[in-house]
């Protein structure tokens, strides 16, 4: 399953957050030299100067699925996670796109996904669209992702992957 959501920094700072604080979540990523980190929150400097990417689950399936193995864990080994990437570009306020994915055959990454969508569901708008309307097959995939109110400020900057159609948030 996946969901695509368009926001500024700030704003996935502060619903990842909230989502794992409501879910008694944690967040593991792997810094440059392949050293795993654990933690509850998101900071500033996180993610401020990079690509943005995190697994999110339970605490215990972490210590039990990660921590247990001698080796570096591979993507097998964190089928029980979201995933999270963020494609984030220096000195930009906005995110161009933010992917959440997850295994549906992992009952703890199905359940998390499902209160991810709610949250999701609950505090964003979904409906988004080419400015163009000959990109209608584009369209129908624009009409899942969710866009938070803050990037409205940002609209003449709001592009799909690759920078060439400009996209727009749907009337609420």
């Amino acid at each position: 399953m996946q969901i695509n959501v368009v926001m500024t920094r700030e704003s996935l700072k502060t619903s990842i957050n909230q989502f794992l604080e409501e879910n008694h979540l944690i967040f593991f990523y792997e810094d440059a030299t392949r050293k795993l980190h654990i933690s509850t929150h998101i900071v500033d400097d996180m993610f401020n100067t990079r690509d943005f990417m995190i697994y999110i689950g339970n605490e215990q399936v972490y210590k039990d699925r990660i921590l247990s193995l001698d080796r570096r864990p591979t993507s097998t080994d964190k089928i029980d996670f979201i995933y999270l990437y963020a494609e984030l570009y220096p000195n930009e306020i906005k995110i161009t796109d933010t992917v959440f994915s997850w295994n549906t055959k992992s009952a703890s990454a199905g359940k998390n996904g499902k209160l991810l969508k709610a949250f999701f569901d609950k505090k964003f708008h979904k409906g988004m669209q080419s400015a163009d309307e000959r990109y209608s097959s584009l369209n129908k995939s624009l009409l899942q992702y969710y866009w938070s109110d803050d990037i409205t400020r940002f609209s003449d900057k709001i592009f799909n992957t690759g920078g060439v159609v400009k996209i727009t948030p749907m009337s609420k």
